[in-house]
């Protein structure tokens, strides 16, 4: 029996609500019920399987239905494998043969794929809260590899630096993370989450839904990921008092005075996360929602996800500052040299604890290593202990022999009220080696005299953009984060 699913067998006693509302309907249901419906079904998945856990790749969509999936599979004692829902359909096949999957559940919009591929046949169907999802399982059931033999999930890494991973994470490192969060963002069952992010990912498995479920809180799932103008208007509908989301959708939120004043918010708790947040917004969103508790994190799949937080009352003080290791966390800097560095010295953050993952699936050589989690993220401590990230290590621009972080560049241009986002990338340059060019989306108050005075001061002479090019959206994965390049002049 999954240790997971004792977990959950435990929390399904308590009062949760789990809701999903689309265009012609509104379903809400407790989670119980849900629980229950899943271990029923369960009992009809019986597969051989008595050496390994099979290994089961979830294809659903972002609502309840991945939910009543994920729950069956861990009853059954498989693996399950969360495919976030913006992954293309190749994504999604190579997957399923690189993970040598025994068993796929799927919508009816996949079920061509499987049933052309002869490995697979139909085993099952049944009716789930939205709609009817299909099992298929495959006919030869030898491996060439394993998964680690503690693995409960496996989540995807987001691809944002080259083709995704496949992390695998025990149940240790699951519950003592969503435990970690659970103990600074506190919901209750009074509490109304709003989920509007893929739930095939573990930062919303372990920080979101994990939490809400352990405290009883009512969950919404949105029917689709809301885009950045639609947010408010879910927001508007489902009033929730816990969001947890990245800051690029924030951006409409903090624009948008008439939300305020109406009173159209409940909110109470915000998490920011998948990127920093630039001073500006933060200034303006804990202006406009003072009422308001606004936590920005930090944290990567591959450690459960959450590494740390910033309480809501070091905003100001420490603004820029991702905060401190959340319980049981510890996280060093460390130079190229392998040697660990003193305060306000920047170099790669490398993380320790019960969150760090069992390691990839299919590529033990990058897992971690013994000094701890090599996150290739770049980044100092303050005397407090107080962590800032600077950017990546793969991603840095050498201009003139000075190392450029693209991020932090990024941030301080971001943080101009006029701007809404930045992207900036390096172009190669016969004297200085790189120099750097801007993509900047703005808005219609932007002053190209003031904007330049404002680098003038906020920037050294080498990290400032030699051009600047205006456009109306920014390259990105299919997760929203930004794809880096660079050119050749």
């Amino acid at each position: 029996m999954s240790d997971l699913r004792k977990w959950l067998n435990v929390v399904a006693r308590y009062k949760c609500i789990v809701e999903f509302s689309d265009r012609s309907r509104h379903i809400k249901l407790p989670f119980f019920e849900l629980f229950y419906q899943a271990e029923k079904i369960a009992g009809k998945l019986r597969i051989n399987n008595k050496k390994n856990k099979a290994v089961c790749v979830l294809i659903l969509d972002n609502n309840i239905d991945f939910l009543f999936s994920l729950l069956v599979s861990l009853i059954s004692n498989f693996i399950p494998v969360m495919m976030p829902h913006y992954t293309s359909i190749r994504e999604k096949i190579e997957n399923i043969i690189f993970l040598e999957a025994e068993v796929v559940i799927v919508t009816s919009t996949f079920i061509s794929y499987l049933i052309a591929n002869n490995e697979y046949y139909f085993f099952n169907s049944w009716g789930v809260p939205t709609q009817t999802v299909y099992c298929f399982v495959k006919r030869q059931k030898v491996r060439r590899l394993l998964p680690h033999p503690e693995t409960e999930v496996m989540f995807l890494t987001s691809g944002s630096i080259g083709k995704p991973k496949i992390i695998q994470l025990s149940v240790r490192n699951i519950l003592s993370n969503f435990t970690a969060i659970q103990a600074y963002i506190k919901l209750e069952e009074k509490d109304r989450v709003l989920v509007t992010r893929s739930l095939g990912t573990a930062s919303v498995m372990v920080g979101e839904v994990l939490p809400a479920l352990a405290s009883c809180s009512t969950i919404h799932f949105c029917e689709n990921q809301p885009s950045i103008l639609t947010l408010n208007e879910s927001i508007k509908n489902y009033r929730p008092t816990f969001l947890c989301t990245v800051p690029a959708a924030l951006y409409a939120l903090a624009s948008d005075d008439a939300i305020f004043k109406q009173g159209q918010l409940d909110l109470k708790k915000i998490v920011t996360v998948g990127a920093a947040i630039s001073h500006s917004m933060l200034k303006k969103l804990t202006h406009n929602l003072s009422y308001v508790d606004i936590y920005p994190s930090y944290g990567l799949t591959e450690a459960s996800p959450r590494v740390s937080f910033l309480p809501p009352n070091k905003i100001m003080s420490k603004i820029g500052s991702v905060g401190q290791p959340i319980e049981g966390v510890q996280v060093e800097i460390y130079s190229p040299a392998g040697e660990s560095v003193k305060e306000d010295v920047i170099g790669e953050i490398v993380v320790k604890g019960p969150n760090v993952m069992l390691g990839y699936y299919g590529e033990s050589d990058l897992t971690t290593e013994d000094r701890g989690l090599m996150t290739g993220d770049l980044g100092y401590k303050d005397r407090e202990g107080f962590i800032y990230i600077e950017g990546r290590k793969d991603s840095a621009i050498n201009v003139g022999g000075h190392t450029i972080c693209p991020e932090h560049v990024e941030m301080i241009i971001e943080s101009f009220p006029s701007i809404y986002e930045c992207l900036i990338y390096g172009v190669s340059d016969q004297i200085f080696g790189h120099i750097l060019h801007a993509e900047i989306i703005i808005n219609e108050f932007f002053d190209m005299k003031i904007f330049k005075s404002y680098l003038s001061v906020s920037l050294r002479s080498h990290e400032q953009p030699r051009k600047i090019h205006f456009v109306e959206k920014l390259q990105k994965t299919t997760s929203g984060k930004k794809i880096r390049y660079s050119r050749s002049l």
